[in-house]
């Protein structure tokens, strides 16, 4: 009886991986390549305009921001805070973009330079409203995302490069391998320990 259960839970654990591994890639939603602009339909903004389809690496890359008239004439004032990631793999801290108005502050701009080997620069527009402070993010949540003309993501090159990384296509993406490797020494051990109970 206790053997049939032990079976049973290593079914369970077994199942559980296979559902993980299967998420494991929709857990990423982003996609190489694609740029991720801000939706500013619910912004006091009429346009947010960035300088270029792609960054490139130590290439100056303007961000403008163009206020409604009602943003205006209630003083809002515009932030920008950038981050960025490189080919490593790793994102830098958070930067404050320093934005420049015009005489009657309905357009701000601001220039971000990106490091050597980026993989894509992330942009927040951050709002503050002279009634009240109220602050206002656009994302809410995570970030914009401008893909650089030469990235490695997830073990593919991507934009203008000819380097490509040679990749077999047969193995798992890394966070699935870990997930699986993890879940079955898991399964093992139970497995072990129900089966030295029963005996």
């Amino acid at each position: 009886m206790k053997e049939g259960r032990s079976v049973s839970v290593v079914r369970r654990i077994i199942v559980l991986l296979s559902i993980l591994i299967c998420l494991s890639p929709l857990a990423a939603a982003t996609v190489a390549g694609v740029n991720e602009p801000i939706d500013i339909s619910s912004a006091p903004v009429d346009t947010v305009t960035i300088g270029a389809q792609r960054s490139s690496d130590g290439v100056p890359l303007s961000l403008s921001v163009t206020l409604a008239a009602d943003a205006v004439q209630n003083g809002t004032q515009v932030k920008m805070l950038t981050q960025i990631c490189v080919n490593s793999g790793v994102c830098y801290s958070p930067t404050p973009l320093e934005m420049l108005s015009n005489s009657d502050n309905s357009t701000w701009i601001g220039v971000v330079i990106p490091d050597e080997d980026h993989t894509y620069v992330n942009y927040r527009l951050q709002l503050f409203y002279e009634d009240g402070a109220v602050e206002e993010r656009f994302p809410a949540e995570g970030w914009a995302k401008l893909w650089s003309d030469c990235h490695l993501y997830e073990g593919e090159w991507g934009g203008s490069c000819e380097e490509e990384l040679s990749v077999d296509k047969g193995l798992l993406p890394a966070p699935g391998i870990g997930i699986f490797f993890a879940a079955l020494g898991l399964a093992l051990i139970v497995g072990r320990r129900l089966r030295e109970n029963s005996c």
